[in-house]
């Protein structure tokens, strides 16, 4: 009687003569095999199936009455105990020749693959390498575009900068041209305004001397009819009018400078009036003009009082001198 394939011996790929220590190493060993965790997910139903049974028959054999009994059932008692176990082994030896030549199948199957991957990599490396080629003359290319694009640009940059420089010399000797005509005519203007102050103060100062001559003559036919004209004073008006003539034709520097005030000593004696005092008496018109005269001419008030009073006899202090002359 022949033994079944698929007996637990069978699953544990060992003989009924195996020992416990042998039935324990092969249970570990095809558990890490058929171990449905270790394999995809198309074939773990099938891994399931098998590490069940797998587990079955070492729960069975690794008990040694559970053993006796399987044996008995399977008849392996007496003489067909070494005919099992010999029909066992070639069996055994049937299937490693089996799993060796799938073994050389799988290992020939991935050669050819492995072969035909580095193929396709070979083939790939080639596209690759052509397409590198490509991109890097396409880059090149690009940065040649780019060096002509920034050395023309350079070149309209320093056309652009001589045009700039050019334009502004251009427009700096413009300016100066600009500058130095205004600046003749600031001068021809400054000289013709010169020519016309020295035209106007040779007006002015002979308007004084006309103004000046009036006065005296107004001031003399005054003193005439009251008697009390001043010899002395006849003497320093012709004096001052003959140097006022005399001077007209002296330099601009000459006809700016002011002319001295006159000062009276401190002793000079003062008749009927002091200094703070003023007569109240009204003024009258030849005594205006002669105050006036006297302070246009450059006398300090002290001296314009002490005259007017003298030739009028109106006792005039300096304070009323200079209130009457701010009024007009």
């Amino acid at each position: 009687m022949r033994h079944l394939p698929d007996c637990y011996y069978c699953t544990l790929t060992i003989g009924p003569s195996s020992s416990d220590r042998e039935i324990r190493f092969a249970y570990r060993t095809q558990s890490r095999l058929l171990h449905p965790d270790k394999h995809p997910e198309p074939e773990r139903e099938e891994f399931t199936k098998r590490f069940q049974r797998l587990l079955e028959a070492y729960e069975c054999l690794k008990d040694n009455s559970a053993r006796r009994i399987y044996e008995i059932k399977c008849f392996l008692e007496g003489p067909r105990e070494a005919q099992w176990d010999e029909e066992h082994q070639q069996l055994l030896k049937t299937e490693e020749k089996a799993k060796e030549k799938n073994k050389r199948d799988e290992i020939k199957k991935e050669n050819e693959e492995e072969e035909a991957r580095r193929r396709e990599r070979m083939f790939r490396n080639q596209e690759s390498s052509a397409e590198r080629d490509a991109r890097e003359l396409k880059e090149y290319v690009r940065e040649a575009r780019k060096r002509e694009a920034r050395r023309k640009e350079t070149e309209r940059e320093a056309r652009r900068r001589e045009a700039e420089r050019e334009r502004e010399a251009i427009r700096r000797e413009a300016e100066r041209e600009r500058e130095a005509r205004r600046r003749e005519a600031e001068r021809e203007r400054e000289a013709r305004w010169r020519e016309a102050e020295r035209e106007r103060e040779a007006r002015r100062r002979e308007a004084d001397r006309e103004a000046r001559r009036r006065e005296a003559d107004r001031a003399r036919r005054s003193a005439g009819r009251r008697g009390e004209w001043l010899e002395s004073s006849d003497d320093d008006d012709d004096s001052d009018d003959d140097s006022d003539d005399d001077s007209g034709n002296d330099s601009d520097d000459d006809s700016e400078r002011e002319p001295q005030p006159f000062k009276l000593p401190d002793d000079w004696p003062v008749r009927g009036f002091s200094r703070g005092y003023s007569s109240g008496m009204r003024w009258t018109q030849p005594e205006v003009e002669y105050m006036k005269f006297l302070r246009n001419k450059g006398y300090i008030w002290r001296t314009v009082a002490v005259k007017v009073s003298e030739r009028f006899n109106t006792g005039r202090s300096e304070a009323a001198c200079s209130a009457k002359y701010r009024r007009g």
